[in-house]
């Protein structure tokens, strides 16, 4: 991070000098969405308290951006935080149960069937801007990163419920990574991450009326952990305790290998496609495609013209029951979506902002 640190700063300088200052500009943008199928966000990475329903998904992606953009050229500093997580109903039920001490169905046998994928990044963003007279824009870019956190693996098995405040583990299987152990209480050291992706910003005008927008993000996207802390094993239920109420406590044995080594991390490959057609100078209609690994969204809205550089927009995601409003101007750009009217209870969450600044303004 110092040599990106310096990489940018040198750029900076170069960018506000008085010769190009009148042309450079100094970008920030920050977007994220959260959404969780079973239960609300904030219980999700909480204490799973609230009412639970069916699902099998959630998934984090959230990223914040600053940098300057002279002329076709641009770089920035960035942090960012990819999550995704897929389940079976059956996993959540269970983990909400025991969570709440709520009684088992006795006899019932629950499928345990976890992938987790989790990594928090920071680094630098160089990209390009390539314009094809009207009809077309294209931006390239190519990131560098240290990481510093780590998740990544699964869990696969059966659970009986013994009894309304009991159960077993049958067969249970363990093999992630981790910086740190969240499972077992392992005492480890983080190791460290390095990392590499692309991204591509596609925007293209087919014919007057229409437009669509395709933007990508971690293509080949890879990070590197040295001595990398891991877990594979199979885990048991012999070792178990009992509260004052009678619940069971399991304090799960290990019969496998633990180490360190070194593992690579795949990113998510997240996509984003809007299409967009003019009715009238005043109004436009708007579907979306929104593609990560763990879910497909898919959106429809429409947007108001107020004038030639601001414009309002509704839209309304099917597979998260979300609707998001969003305002563009001249300079920046604001929005912000949920699926409830209380942001404590949302199982959906999405915010986005950012704005734009000539340096020879200053």
């Amino acid at each position: 991070m110092r040599l990106a640190t310096l990489v940018l700063f040198i750029f900076c300088v170069g960018c506000v000098h008085n010769s190009v200052a009148a042309d450079a500009v100094w970008y920030a943008h920050m977007a994220g969405f959260g959404y969780s199928e079973p239960i609300g966000l904030r219980q999700f990475t909480t204490d799973w308290s609230g009412r639970i329903s069916s699902g099998d998904t959630a998934l984090q992606h959230v990223q914040v951006e600053s940098g300057v953009e002279y002329q076709d050229w641009g770089a920035g500093l960035f942090w960012r935080d990819d999550a995704e997580a897929r389940f079976s109903a059956d996993t959540a039920q269970l983990y909400y149960l025991l969570k709440n001490k709520q009684l088992l169905e006795v006899g019932r046998q629950y499928s345990i069937d976890l992938d987790v994928e989790h990594a928090r990044s920071n680094g630098i963003r160089i990209f390009r801007t390539m314009r094809f007279d009207t009809w077309a824009t294209l931006i390239l870019g190519a990131s560098l990163f240290h990481s510093d956190k780590l998740i990544s693996g699964t869990m696969r098995g059966t659970a009986t419920a013994t009894g309304k405040k009991d159960y077993e583990l049958n067969r249970v299987t363990v093999d992630y990574y981790y910086s740190r152990d969240v499972l077992f209480d392992r005492k480890v050291t983080a190791p460290p991450g390095r990392g590499f992706a692309f991204d591509l910003d596609l925007i293209v005008v087919p014919a007057p009326a229409w437009s669509v927008h395709l933007k990508t993000e971690n293509l080949f996207g890879n990070i590197f952990w040295k001595s990398a802390p891991f877990t594979q094993a199979q885990v048991d239920t012999d070792n178990k305790t009992y509260d004052e109420n009678g619940y069971a406590h399991v304090k799960p044995l290990l019969s496998g290998k633990q180490g360190n080594r070194d593992y690579r991390q795949r990113l998510p490959l997240l996509v984003d496609t809007r299409v967009s057609y003019n009715v009238s100078y005043a109004i436009g209609m708007v579907g979306g495609l929104t593609y990560s690994p763990a879910q497909l969204f898919r959106s429809v809205g429409a947007e108001w013209r107020l004038d030639a550089l601001t414009n309002l927009a509704v839209l309304y995601t099917f597979d998260a029951d979300m609707v998001t409003l969003s305002a563009h101007f001249a300079r920046g750009y604001l929005s912000m979506g949920a699926d409830r009217a209380s942001v404590g209870e949302a199982h959906a969450l999405t915010v986005a902002l950012g704005f734009t600044y000539l340096l020879g303004d200053f």
